[in-house]
């Protein structure tokens, strides 16, 4: 992503650097399996602590009209509800801002709320198959004025959360050193809001479905320690809205609150999906939510039946701020001389 002219000179003052230190260069594919550690080297500080070098304050640059009006027409923000939300590609070549014999380029986000930055960035040759990545050594770099989130050398993936201090102005800075031919693609899925507990235990099921709402924008974003590892799934014993155990599935970033396990009839399923449809509609009418579609698949006297009640929000610009399936699945348990058919009931958000 290449920067216009105002912003890329508040943005290379806004990430100056004074010290050295030269990145790796990305080698070929095989050569990215090994695990051979980019260690820095003694004399790097990324962001110029030495006492004898003058620091540019950044701090001059954000509170500068012409920065943010600037700024105002190069954001892409997503104003999804209550949670901001993007993906935001940035391009590393040998004609992005050199650092030394490395080459720097990145983004800026400006925070509607002092909360969770949750930052999923994948870096690789921009050349390599998507499918299986070439991924190259990065430093990563957060910074808001004077205030350094995070100063890291990665490679590849990185899954982290950041809790912001305030709402200045973010920069994402990445520092890599391209090939000549080909060009460091950093591909950041980025969100700004609270983040999905790891217990609701004891608050009441209406207030934790609001609570689940506001997430879904989000995604419920959560990490674990493992930073090269996508997001676990997270297990809820006790339930988020309903006694039965739920569940945080990371891949498709949803929840889900089974409200029955293992009915032996369809007829016992459908009993509960009526309960629950009625009570996910009362807890949504202050929601306005006017898109309700009902999907009945199979036969009943086959045994095969499932069905989805979809509930769809959607923002004055049409953009999905959350979804709720309340459903009826079958399930097939393995027996000694045939598979037994068992019906699940549950409401996920999306």
């Amino acid at each position: 992503m290449k920067l216009p002219a105002g912003i890329a000179i508040a943005f290379v003052c806004f990430t100056m650097f004074t010290a050295s230190a030269q990145i790796t260069p990305a080698k070929a594919k095989a050569d990215t399996l090994k695990t051979k550690p980019f260690k820095l080297t003694d004399e790097y500080d990324f962001f110029s602590k030495t006492s004898d070098v003058k620091k540019n304050d950044s701090a001059s640059f954000i509170n500068s009209n012409d920065f943010l009006a600037a700024l105002d027409s190069f954001l892409d923000v997503s104003l999804s509800w209550k949670a901001q939300r993007n993906n935001t590609d940035v391009f590393v070549t040998t004609a992005s801002p050199l650092f030394n014999a490395d080459h720097y380029d990145g983004f800026i986000i400006a925070p509607r709320q002092a909360k969770i930055l949750h930052l999923n960035i994948t870096g690789s040759l921009f050349s390599s198959n998507t499918f299986s990545p070439a991924y190259v050594p990065f430093y990563l770099q957060v910074k808001s004025g004077k205030t350094v989130y995070l100063n890291e050398l990665e490679q590849g993936k990185k899954t982290i959360n950041i809790s912001l201090n305030s709402t200045d102005t973010v920069a994402i800075v990445f520092v890599a050193h391209p090939p000549e031919n080909d060009k460091a693609h950093f591909h950041c899925e980025w969100s700004i809001g609270d983040t999905a507990a790891y217990s609701y235990a004891g608050q009441k099921p209406e207030i934790v479905f609001d609570k689940m709402l506001e997430l879904a924008p989000n995604q419920f974003t959560n990490i674990r320690n493992d930073k090269f590892g996508e997001p676990d799934n997270i297990e809820y014993p006790t339930g988020l809205f309903a006694p039965l155990p739920a569940e945080r599935i990371a891949f498709n970033t949803h929840v889900t609150q089974y409200t029955g396990k293992k009915l032996p009839t369809g007829k016992a399923a459908d009993i509960i999906n009526a309960e629950w449809n009625k009570k996910i509609t009362d807890w949504l009418k202050g929601y306005n939510v006017t898109d309700v579609k009902k999907t009945e698949t199979g036969d009943r006297k086959l045994n095969t039946d499932t069905e989805i009640t979809t509930y769809t929000k959607k923002n004055a610009q049409g953009k999905v701020l959350f979804i709720i399936k309340v459903f009826k699945e079958q399930v097939e348990e393995a027996g000694n001389e045939a598979d037994v058919v068992f019906w699940n009931t549950g409401v996920s958000i999306y």
